[in-house]
C-alpha cells in the first residue's frame, strides 16, 4: 500500500509548495505511473482486478483530478495576467 500511498503523496507535495501557474501546467506523469495505470485499466477493463489494485486505480485517478483542478486554475491565472 506504500506505492499508492507515494502516489498520492507526490502530487500534494508539489502542489502543497505552492508552484507558480507556469510550473502547474509542466506538471506529468512519469513513464512508470503511465505503464502501471495502462495495466491496472487493462486488468479493470477484463474485470480481473483485485481489491488493492481497485485502491491503486482510485488513488491514480484523485491524483489525476488533483492535478487536472490545479491545471485548470493555473491556466484561468495566466488568462487573467
Amino acid at each position: 500500500m506504500a506505492e499508492r500511498s507515494e502516489l498520492l503523496s507526490r502530487v500534494i507535495n508539489v502542489l502543497s509548495d505552492f508552484p507558480t501557474p507556469e510550473e502547474v501546467m509542466q506538471l506529468r506523469t512519469s513513464e512508470a505511473d503511465e505503464q502501471r495505470l495502462q495495466e491496472l485499466a487493462d486488468k479493470n477493463a477484463a474485470g480481473t482486478l483485485t481489491l488493492e489494485e481497485h485502491i491503486e486505480l482510485e488513488h491514480y485517478r484523485v491524483a489525476e483530478h488533483m492535478v487536472r483542478m490545479a491545471k485548470a486554475r493555473a491556466f484561468s491565472r495566466l488568462q487573467g495576467a
